[in-house]
């Protein structure tokens, strides 16, 4: 009788339900996932800014290689014009002093001007100055440099910032080579410019543009603009305006100028 009274005491505050946990239990498990959360957040913006670290180290690569080309033959890399002389088969560019660009790369013939936009790594992968392989083709990986900050885009040269309403840029700006970050279908490089997804955000260009440069996306040595017909929204935030940081889509193309 005294065993079943005592069965049927009431519980004390120190005991606790049979599936639930105390408080201070619940607390310990909030901590340990609010831990994991930002260590996971953490890492992926340092993966972020490692790749970032590295596509700058590849502007500076090109950049050098572009240089040394320029003191070992003359010319340009993609322009030079004799390059068929040094490697027999080799395709020529058109030794105009300049990088051509063509919005349809993809319907001329591999030696017209407009193919110079490949030729630049065709002709450095011919004189060595690079380790990498490009044989002219409009090929990712292939004929054209793969971007490290955007995967299944790629990087391609040429001589203009192109500018108008659709780019949120008031002008064009022309120089003698520069590395476009604007290739947004690899598989049919020809449609670049046309295009409605660009190859990063702002907020990464802005990163890249600090680093390497003023910070102004429309003045300086590294160049953004909005994609044409862009779905993912502005790049900047009005016209030759700033960085719209606000957006995380990637709206902006680029153009990192060598010379």
């Amino acid at each position: 009788m005294f065993a079943n009274l005592k069965d049927q005491r009431p519980k004390t505050k120190d005991q606790r339900p049979e599936n639930g946990f105390t408080l201070i239990e619940l607390s310990i498990v909030i901590v340990i996932i609010g831990l994991i959360v930002a260590g996971i957040v953490g890492g992926q913006a340092l993966v972020e800014q490692a790749k970032i670290r590295s596509q700058i180290l590849e502007f500076q690569k090109y950049k050098v290689a572009y240089n040394a080309f320029k003191l070992e033959y003359n010319a340009i890399p993609g322009d030079f014009n004799m390059a068929s002389q040094y490697w027999p088969g080799a395709l020529d560019g058109d030794g105009s002093g300049r990088l051509n660009v063509h919005n349809d790369w993809a319907t001329i013939p591999n030696n017209v001007n407009g193919r110079e936009s490949l030729l630049f790594f065709y002709h450095l992968s011919l004189a060595g100055i690079i380790p990498d392989s490009y044989n002219n083709t409009s090929t990712l990986g292939v004929g054209y440099p793969e971007l490290i900050i955007s995967k299944g885009k790629g990087m391609t040269a040429g001589n203009v910032r192109w500018g108008g309403a659709n780019f949120q840029t008031s002008a064009s700006v022309d120089f003698k080579a520069g590395l476009y970050l604007q290739v947004g279908r690899p598989e049919l490089i020809s449609g670049s410019m046309n295009d409605q997804i660009g190859t990063s955000d702002p907020r990464t260009y802005s990163n890249i543009d600090t680093k390497i440069d003023d910070g102004n996306p429309v003045e300086g040595i590294f160049l953004a603009h909005r994609v044409w017909n862009s779905t993912q929204g502005d790049c900047l935030d009005g016209v030759d305006g700033d960085y719209l940081l606000s957006n995380d889509r990637p709206s902006c193309l680029a153009v990192y100028i060598i010379e």
